[in-house]
């Protein structure tokens, strides 16, 4: 049995997208990510699971540079899942009688219009996730207190879902990836995801360039991004995403040319996307 890690507590949408993936296997929480990485590093779990990008905030700049700087971490899965908050008490209530609202500040800022058309007087209470929440009106006597986060927290202590889909902007969705010390290329597999700087990196047209190689062979893109390398004004490593598999000869072709006019190349993983 594999040794999955996740970022806790235990009924966060992390939580979730661990069990999805791995339902049969031991998942571990953690309590930060660089917990968590550190763990994947020294070899103490066989695999993570955590939130590399969401429609509304972008990227998580954190496991971003992670993959980058890592020796050994590979993505092998990428799962996208729907955001649905949700309005949790101890019993139903009437949104008037509702006092206290808890939950992980973005969380509640995500559902601002909700909160102010509903309960515009009740008294909103930070915590450090919307499970932390969750387990608070669970463990708390007043059954004028609610909390904002996801479904399966509800279930998992066991309360009642006042409302579900209470979020301001209906199409938030977070992209999970897992990741793992051991590559994994599979013919199934049917995206990549590369990171590259430039070893001339003033020369004009160079992702002209890039960008050429891969639409002369009909390889779709769909995420394009830059990152600081740290080493001063100006100089970027680039990560792009595409639709295929390290096994086909296009494909392989466009990481070669790539790789012939960069100081920093690295495949950052070759894996099955449920998206």
């Amino acid at each position: 049995m594999k040794n999955i890690g996740y970022l806790g507590p235990k009924g966060t949408f992390t939580d979730e997208a661990a069990y999805n993936y791995a339902s049969n296997e031991n998942r571990i929480e953690f309590s930060s990510l660089l917990h968590l990485t550190e763990a994947l590093e020294n070899h103490s779990i066989d695999e993570i699971v955590v939130p590399i990008e969401n429609s509304l905030h972008g990227t998580v700049i954190e496991i971003i540079d992670y993959l980058i700087n890592s020796k050994n971490a590979h993505i092998i899965h990428e799962q996208y899942m729907h955001i649905n908050l949700c309005l949790i008490g101890k019993k139903h209530i009437d949104y008037e009688k509702i006092e206290i609202i808890k939950s992980k500040e973005e969380a509640l800022t995500q559902c601002r219009e909700f909160i102010h058309k509903n309960m515009p007087n009740s008294e909103q209470i930070f915590t450090t996730s919307t499970a932390k929440a969750i387990k608070d009106i669970h463990n708390n006597n007043n059954n004028n207190s609610v909390a904002v986060g996801p479904k399966r927290a509800a279930e998992i202590f066991n309360l009642k879902i006042i409302e579900q889909n209470i979020q301001d902007r209906k199409n938030n969705v977070t992209r999970f990836v897992t990741l793992s010390n051991n590559e994994s290329h599979k013919k199934s597999h049917d995206k990549v995801s590369i990171a590259f700087a430039f070893d001339r990196p003033d020369a004009p047209g160079l992702l002209f360039s890039v960008f050429k190689l891969f639409a002369d062979r009909k390889i779709n893109l769909s995420k394009i991004e830059s990152r600081p390398t740290g080493e001063g004004i100006g100089k970027y490593i680039f990560l792009i995403d595409f639709n295929g598999n390290i096994f086909e000869s296009n494909v392989q072709e466009c990481i070669d040319e790539i790789s012939k006019n960069c100081s920093v190349f690295k495949v950052l993983g070759n894996y099955f996307s449920n998206s």
